[in-house]
This record gives structure tokens, C-alpha cells and sequence, in this order.
């Protein structure tokens, strides 16, 4: 499947991270949104599609915003990507 359209989710220092994503695939011809603002990102998440993919950035892993955008992308089918520095233990 070729995605239609990538949306990149970062909020604060992790919306740097995002832009960054953004600059990168468009110099190479790929259709992306870097969404930093917390509401516009649910907004945004609440009018993707299936053709879309959906990356979210969250340096703790735990940013409440970005968890519940994810959320609600996931609803609409859109395939997920997340980064995070958030370790896990075992």
C-alpha cells in the first residue's frame, strides 16, 4: 500500500523531531504534515483515512495529548509508527 498522505505528531521538543521528519520526506517528493499543536493534531487525527499513515513522536512516551491523537488515528485504520525514548523493563 502507498500512503496517500504521512501526518507526523510531535508536541513540544518532540514537534521539533517532527518537523524535522517533514523536511526530510518532502525533499524527497512524499505528501507530509507535521502537526505540533496539540489540538489541531486531534483534529487532524479525527479526519485521516485508511490511505494515511500516521507517525507519532513522544521523547518520554508519555505525552497525554499525542497518546490520545494516536488513539483516535488508530480508530480511523490508519497504519501507526511511534518513536519514543521511553524504556521498558522486563
Amino acid at each position: 500500500m502507498k500512503a496517500e498522505r504521512i501526518h507526523v505528531y510531535g508536541i513540544g521538543s518532540s514537534g521539533i523531531a517532527a518537523q524535522e521528519f517533514k523536511y526530510k520526506f518532502f525533499r524527497i517528493g512524499l505528501y507530509i504534515e507535521a502537526i505540533t499543536d496539540p489540538h489541531h493534531a486531534i483534529m487532524d487525527a479525527s479526519l485521516i483515512s485508511k490511505k494515511s499513515v500516521v507517525i507519532g513522536i513522544s521523547i518520554s512516551g508519555e505525552t497525554q495529548e499525542l497518546i490520545k491523537t494516536i488513539k483516535i488515528a488508530k480508530k480511523q485504520g490508519s497504519p501507526i509508527i511511534i518513536f519514543t525514548g521511553k524504556k521498558t523493563h522486563n
